[in-house]
């Protein structure tokens, strides 16, 4: 709750520290650790972004890379239970959902998983750190840290490219294979989805 960031000054129902909450229900399950890395990765997003630089992060991109977090700690390794596989059948229940637009519904968090997926195996975990460090948020932090890393292409390339690939999921089709998803674990037998 960032609300707890901020003193009892300004917010009176601040506990005025850094603190994440968790519910007890999932504390022996293996949803735990997945819930304090996507939870930590807010904490850090957080401070990077409206403690240092006085700005909000796009709900959306917050989002993604808290999602990303999952698979970042190995969490997502064993595909069979895993976060990526829930957020697979969540994005496949509605495929047409918004990715910068956030309701906070099941299909939100499945496309910004997908993406982050998409986006880092092919343009690194750095871009997402440096486009946190940005001065910019959303889209522009993320064009700008592209541009920074030398690559060539800006998020409406690459968001192109991520929706063609949703759908045909094959290496072997484009160059560079960008019509697909490099990590195993979402290859065209796992995940596509049917028009």
């Amino acid at each position: 709750n960032t609300m707890d960031e901020y003193p009892k000054s300004q917010l009176a129902r601040s506990n005025e520290r850094e603190l994440i909450y968790l519910n007890t229900v999932y504390l022996n399950t293996v949803a735990a650790k997945v819930f304090l890395a996507h939870e930590f990765t807010h904490m850090i997003n957080f401070y990077q972004k409206d403690k240092l630089r006085n700005i909000v992060e796009d709900t959306w991109l917050n989002e993604a890379r808290a999602e990303y977090a999952a698979t970042l700690c190995g969490y997502d390794k064993i595909y069979e239970g895993s976060n990526l596989e829930r957020r697979v059948t969540d994005f496949l229940r509605a495929s047409t959902d918004s990715l910068t637009e956030w309701t906070n519904q099941p299909a939100d968090y499945g496309a910004v998983n997908l993406f982050m997926q998409y986006f880092t195996a092919r343009y690194g975990e750095q871009v997402l750190t440096r486009a946190m460090k940005s001065d910019s948020v959303g889209i522009i932090s993320l064009n700008e840290s592209l541009a920074v890393s030398g690559f060539a292409e800006r998020f409406s390339d690459i968001f192109t490219d991520w929706l063609v690939a949703n759908y045909i999921n094959d290496c072997q089709l484009g160059q560079g294979q960008k019509f697909c998803y490099l990590n195993p674990l979402l290859d065209v037998n796992r995940f596509h989805v049917t028009p």
